[in-house]
């Protein structure tokens, strides 16, 4: 409890003095938006053609603390800690061209909480304070876990420690991601900004959702795109804009 207490002074301190420098600010920010993407195509895990695997968007939060650093009236570089939800939903179908053999879409929804650290270039394209800017930067994030849930009542979680050991036959879960960032923002205020981000990542998740063993059985996993999306966040900055 007192290291507790001796870190959150520390913190308070180490922001007061970051907030008293002419180029420092410090910014609280909080928004939500959409992950995963849109796609259809066939499963490549399926012998028999005609499995299919829809992905649909789900919503997702993100809240966090943001320092941010004026190199010049229109470059600036932003650093924050964040703690982000991300959701999907995944329809898995089969379809060989006789109706007696159709299976309908049964969803499964994904849902995954990271740790992530953004680092992000920033350019206003005016030298005036209330003015649109654009950034790129990069995500460095750590998945702290992953469920999905197959109804209400079937919920599984990922095996982290057998994925960390390479143990299993199939599935590939990359728990350090770097997603790529870019995003437009607006000053609405001295202390008020609007963004829009979109978090890029080409490489899809892979889990199963139980532990085989040592089987060498290649089970199909399941399939994920949530870690990437589009959010909108608000920001409060402590120190008013120059």
């Amino acid at each position: 409890m007192k290291l507790l207490f001796c870190c959150l002074a520390f913190l308070c301190l180490s922001i007061c003095q970051l907030a008293a420098q002419p180029r420092w600010n410090v910014a609280l920010k909080a928004g939500a938006g959409w992950t995963g993407i849109w796609e259809t195509r066939d499963s490549p895990y399926s012998i028999a053609k005609g499995f299919r695997e829809r992905f649909i968007p789900n919503r997702g939060m993100m809240a966090g603390a943001q320092v941010n650093y004026r190199l010049s009236p229109r470059f600036g570089i932003d650093i924050g800690l964040e703690y982000q939800i991300m959701k999907d939903e995944v329809q898995r179908s089969f379809d060989n061209g006789n109706p007696m053999w159709e299976v309908k879409p049964k969803p499964i929804y994904n849902s995954a909480r990271r740790i992530q650290v953004p680092l992000q270039v920033r350019y206003q394209l005016s030298s005036r304070p209330k003015s649109v800017y654009v950034l790129v930067g990069v995500l460095a994030g750590y998945l702290k876990s992953v469920e999905l849930y197959v109804s209400e009542r079937e919920r599984y979680d990922v095996p982290f420690h057998i994925l960390d050991r390479g143990r299993l036959p199939r599935g590939d879960l990359p728990r350090y991601q770097f997603p790529l960032l870019a995003g437009v923002g607006v000053s609405v205020g001295r202390h008020i900004g609007l963004e829009l981000v979109y978090q890029y990542m080409g490489r899809e998740m892979e889990f199963l959702r139980y532990d085989p063993g040592f089987t060498t059985i290649g089970l199909a996993p399941s399939v994920s795109r949530m870690n990437q999306g589009l959010f909108l966040s608000v920001k409060y900055r402590f120190k008013k804009l120059y």
